[in-house]
């Protein structure tokens, strides 16, 4: 172990608040990934829409934005790709109701951080 890093924080993650911007979908899978988030860990903000997403991250570094199930593979792609102008190191999660193979590709080549089938989050959370 290096001599900086912490014993009891192995990964040596800071203890900062991690801010991350939800695009509202349905009101069930909101509060699907509402309970995703660690509240000691994550603050949420929301945004209706794409659009009202990105003025929000022009204006607000966020660490991660997630999509609506609502937005389309290649909405979300297009909304990554005009992300990546404002903020460039922002992560982002694009759910999707079905994946189509140009849009996974097109997401990738954007450096998404993941490209996800909604039905696919039951039961996980991040921490």
């Amino acid at each position: 172990m290096a001599a900086n890093q912490d014993a009891s924080n192995p990964n040596n993650l800071t203890n900062e608040t991690r801010n991350v911007l939800l695009i509202r979908g349905s009101s069930e899978m909101d509060e699907q990934l509402e309970k995703l988030f660690d509240p000691d860990v994550w603050k949420i903000s929301y945004a209706q829409d794409n659009a009202t997403a990105l003025e929000l991250a022009a204006a607000e570094a966020f660490d991660l934005i997630v999509t609506s199930t609502r937005t389309t593979g290649a909405e979300g792609v297009a909304l990554l790709r005009r992300l990546r102008m404002a903020r460039p190191h922002t992560r982002l999660i694009i759910l999707t109701e079905r994946k189509v193979s140009g849009d996974v590709l097109n997401a990738l080549r954007y450096h998404a951080f993941s490209f996800i089938d909604r039905r696919r989050i039951e039961g996980t959370s991040v921490g």
